[in-house]
C-alpha cells in the first residue's frame, strides 16, 4: 500500500497538467475567434462605407466629371496658346518699306493654295450646330476655294482688324496658318442667317490653325487678336441642323454689316467662361 502512493501522486500531476494544456489551448482558441469576429466586422464597416460612397448624388459625380474636362480642355488650350503664338512669330520681319508694299498690294492676289484644305472642307455650304457651351448655328465654306474677290470680301467685312495687324507684322499670308472656316450665328450670310431663330446669339469668325488643329475665334472685324476657342475640332462636334439645304459659299456675299445689339461679346465671354470652369483664363493670340 505505502508502495503505491507515489504511483497515484504522479497520475495526479499528469492529470493537472493536461488540464493546464487544454486550458491554455481554449484561451487560444478564443482568441482566434475574437480577432476573427474583429476582422470580419471591419471588413463590413470598409464595405458599408464603400456602397455608401458609390451611391452620393449622381450630379455630384457628373459635376466633377464636367470639372475634369473642363480642366483638360483648358489645359490643352494652354498648349494650343503656346503654339499659336510661335506660329505667329515664326514668319521672318520684314522692312517697313516691304510692309508697307505688302500692305498697299491687292488683297484679291493674296491668295492661299488650292490643295491647302481643312478638315472641316467637308461641310462646306452647310449650316450646321456646334457647341460652344451650348448650341451654336455656324455656316461652314472652304476658304481656298472662295475665290479671290470672296476671300478679299469675307476679310475686309469680318476680319480687318487681325488682317491689318498681320500685315503691318509682315505676314500678309496670315491665312496659310489661320484658316477661315466659319461664320457663327448673326454674322452669318443674310439668306442663310434668315432660315434660323438663333439658338444662342453667337457672331464672329471660326478659324483653324492648320499647326495644332485648334480654333480660334474672332469677335468681329474690328478685332485683332483671336481667342482659342476649343483645342480640336472633337470639341465642337459639327452635326446637322435641321436645314438640310446647301449653299454654294462661292456664291455668297460677304459684304453686310453684322447686327451686334444682342451678339456684342456673348461668343467671348461664352468662351471665357468655359476657360475660366476648367480653372484657366482667356487665351488670346
Amino acid at each position: 500500500m505505502t508502495k503505491g502512493a507515489p504511483k497515484k501522486a504522479s497520475k495526479s500531476k499528469g492529470a493537472a497538467k493536461a488540464a493546464g494544456k487544454a486550458k491554455s489551448a481554449a484561451k487560444s482558441a478564443a482568441k482566434g475567434k475574437a480577432a476573427a469576429k474583429g476582422k470580419a466586422a471591419a471588413k463590413g464597416k470598409a464595405a458599408a462605407k464603400a456602397k455608401s460612397a458609390s451611391s452620393r448624388s449622381p450630379t455630384k459625380a457628373k459635376s466633377a466629371t464636367k470639372a475634369t474636362h473642363a480642366k483638360a480642355k483648358a489645359s490643352a488650350a494652354k498648349a494650343v496658346q503656346a503654339k499659336t503664338k510661335a506660329t505667329a512669330k515664326a514668319a521672318p520681319a520684314k522692312t517697313k518699306a516691304s510692309a508697307a508694299k505688302a500692305a498697299s498690294g491687292k488683297r484679291g492676289t493674296n491668295t492661299v493654295p488650292s490643295e491647302h484644305g481643312t478638315p472641316l472642307a467637308e461641310h462646306a455650304g452647310k449650316a450646321m450646330i456646334i457647341q460652344i457651351l451650348g448650341d451654336a448655328e455656324a455656316f461652314f465654306f472652304d476658304f481656298d476655294r472662295l475665290g479671290a474677290d470672296r476671300r478679299a470680301e469675307l476679310i475686309e467685312h469680318h476680319l480687318a482688324a487681325w488682317d491689318a495687324r498681320k500685315r503691318a507684322e509682315g505676314q500678309p499670308s496670315w491665312a496659310e496658318s489661320f484658316v477661315p472656316v466659319a461664320l457663327l450665328g448673326e454674322s452669318m450670310p443674310p439668306p442663310v442667317r434668315g432660315h434660323f431663330d438663333l439658338s444662342a446669339p453667337h457672331a464672329g469668325v471660326m478659324l483653324y490653325h492648320r499647326a495644332t488643329g485648334a480654333l480660334l475665334h474672332a469677335a468681329s472685324k474690328d478685332d485683332e487678336k483671336l481667342a482659342v476657342m476649343a483645342p480640336d475640332i472633337e470639341t465642337i462636334r459639327p452635326n446637322e441642323s435641321f436645314l438640310s439645304d446647301v449653299f454654294d459659299p462661292a456664291e455668297q456675299s460677304y459684304a453686310y454689316v453684322v447686327d451686334a445689339s444682342q451678339s456684342d461679346g456673348f461668343t467671348r465671354a461664352n468662351i471665357e467662361m468655359l476657360m475660366q470652369t476648367g480653372g484657366a483664363e482667356l487665351i488670346l493670340v
